[in-house]
């Protein structure tokens, strides 16, 4: 995986440099004679002759290699600019952070990257046993070992331009190592409310990194969810989406139960659609049909958003929405056509 350097060896892979004679000279090591040896060379063997020079700078090693006696390169592998490699047990600050797909409005299926351990948003764990960081460099890292349930795995993984990319192998070539990717995902603080908003009927409030949504009604759903990123709504995205907000910011939340109202939630929808049968069907959408829609209440499934869309601010306030913006608990659950202005 990488040079191993001792006082009279250095070691890559299956091969071992063994250093006769040498000395210091100036700023680097002079190798007079060193003998070179593979795993798989058959006994009696002679080994490789060599000679040339170590240098240090910085975090590089020089190494330069010539076949003894000649100016021939001798075990070319060897020869060039290596960077010095720390043993870690937990991943660089570089690769920490939470990523996911880059489209806005992606479901928010991330994956958080923890000091020693990386986390899906279902919560499956991938944990880190060994790996190899470059002395600064904290964007590249070699897993030598980590668990994926009964799996070992082992590969690079890079989280360069904010974007993680790994491709991982099972060590005994058995199991299942997942493939790494995923952009970088971050919250912008400025960009979300200091105060709730409300329209009358719904309220959203922001608090230590969480967004707290609470319907209407004297049993209304509410959703606490963390926000997990920011990103800016364009103007141009209108056109494509249906979404009934211009432009703002776009907050992606952490999927999750909703704290309560679930139950007048469930009757609210049913609700809904007996009135959408009314309106679109007309005299055709009988008491019976109604009846069977209102008591469909139970087998409704309340659940939170999966983002805010929240627009910029207009003269008479702020449209928001909730998305999936078709959703049926979204229409049925929470009454977002008024604008919102901050709550009194």
């Amino acid at each position: 995986m990488g040079l191993e350097i001792a006082s009279d060896t250095i070691v890559l892979s299956e091969m071992t440099m063994t250093i006769k004679e040498g000395k210091v000279v100036g700023d680097s090591y002079q190798i007079t004679l060193a003998e070179v040896v593979w795993k798989a060379d058959k006994p009696g063997k002679v080994p490789s002759k060599c000679k040339g020079t170590i240098a240090r700078e910085g975090e590089h090693l020089l190494l330069h290699l010539f076949k003894h006696g000649s100016d021939s390169p001798c075990e070319s592998m060897l020869t060039g600019d290596w960077r010095l490699w720390k043993k870690m047990t937990e991943f660089p600050e570089g690769l920490r952070g939470l990523f996911g797909r880059s489209s806005t409005y992606a479901r928010p299926e991330g994956l958080l990257v923890g000091a020693t351990a990386m986390v899906d948003i279902e919560g499956d764990m991938f944990q880190l046993n060994d790996g190899l960081a470059w002395e600064g460099n904290d964007e590249k890292f070699v897993i030598l070992e980590a668990s994926a349930g009964d799996t070992k795995c082992r590969g690079l993984i890079t989280a360069e331009d904010d974007t993680l990319r790994g491709e991982l192998s099972a060590i005994d070539d058995q199991g299942y190592c997942p493939n790494l990717g995923g952009k970088r995902w971050s919250v912008d603080e400025t960009k979300l409310p200091k105060k709730p908003l409300t329209n009358g009927k719904v309220v959203i409030a922001v608090a230590d990194g969480e967004a707290t949504i609470t319907g209407a009604g004297a049993s209304p759903l509410v959703c606490k969810q963390k926000i997990l990123r920011t990103e800016p709504r364009a103007t141009t995205d209108r056109g494509r989406d249906n979404i009934p907000v211009l432009s703002g910011v776009v907050i992606a939340l952490q999927p999750n139960e909703p704290q309560s109202g679930v139950e007048a939630c469930g009757e609210a929808v049913a609700a809904l659609d007996a009135a959408n049968c009314k309106l679109q069907m007309g005299e055709l959408c009988d008491e019976t049909m109604v009846a069977q829609l209102l008591a469909g209440a139970k087998n409704v499934t309340p659940h939170c958003p999966t983002h805010i869309v929240l627009g910029d601010q207009e003269t008479k306030g702020r449209r928001v929405a909730l998305l999936p913006v078709r959703d049926p608990v979204n229409l049925g659950c929470f009454e977002m056509l008024e604008p919102f202005k901050p709550a009194p």
